[in-house]
């Protein structure tokens, strides 16, 4: 089941996307679990975990950019879309790394669309833990939590959400092993979770907590991985 919160101030607003919701449900056979905000400190006083967010921007009091830019403090994981009548806020939208935009009145056709990619992400978000050796224990880590891993000398260094892990191993055999898990070659001495992936420029990969060098001959291949990862290239 998807759990989806529609923040949405406008009565009518939310009665248009709420049915759009249920018809989509209804389509693809995708159980939703909604349920209705009626503005930014509402959903944030409630504390509940949801995996989606249909967000619209301009709401009284918050409006729906401050209050993604707080979520994003300790909430990293929960798709945003937006919901505006003005597409000058996409560009914005980067910076709390918003899943989608709908323009209003958003169309079926188009809420499908955005609802596809942003499920095929939350199912793709599934756990994991590896178990690795340091100098004086074994340590148990959550695929999730690590940004990325890099060659460092004869070692090989976890950078999780909780500090850094320093190990054992090859780089080759970790790309093997996470794989599957959405981890990309961003080098020839690291390796990304392209959950953490806030952009990409030039030839530098903006994560969560920094920012990685890119190398031009695994660009496009990366890119590729990416896209494909975000839904925003089938495997047709």
């Amino acid at each position: 089941m998807i759990k989806l919160a529609i923040i949405e101030d406008n009565a009518e607003d939310y009665k248009h996307l709420n049915a759009l919701v249920k018809r989509y449900s209804e389509a693809s056979g995708v159980e939703i679990d909604e349920k209705h905000f009626e503005n930014a400190l509402n959903f944030l006083d409630a504390k509940e975990k949801f995996d989606i967010i249909l967000l619209d921007i301009m709401m009284p009091g918050y409006n729906g950019m401050e209050m993604a830019q707080r979520l994003r403090k300790f909430d990293e994981d929960t798709e945003i879309i937006f919901v505006t009548t003005m597409g000058q806020y996409a560009i914005d939208g980067y910076s709390v790394n918003a899943t989608g935009f709908l323009l209003k009145p958003a169309s079926y056709e188009r809420l499908k669309g955005v609802l596809d990619k942003t499920i095929r992400r939350v199912k793709g978000k599934t756990s994991a833990i590896i178990t690795v050796k340091t100098y004086t224990e074994l340590i148990s880590i959550d695929v999730s939590t690590v940004e990325y891993i890099e060659v460092k000398g004869h070692y090989i260094v976890f950078h999780t959400q909780k500090g850094d892990i320093e190990t054992k191993g090859t780089l080759k055999e970790l790309t093997e092993k996470l794989e599957k898990y959405s981890f990309i070659r961003a080098n020839n001495y690291a390796i990304v979770n392209a959950r953490h992936i806030r952009a990409i420029r030039d030839n530098t990969v903006v994560l969560s907590s920094g920012a990685l060098e890119l190398s031009r001959r695994k660009k496009p291949e990366f890119i590729e991985a990416y896209l494909r990862y975000s839904g925003d290239l089938s495997d047709a």
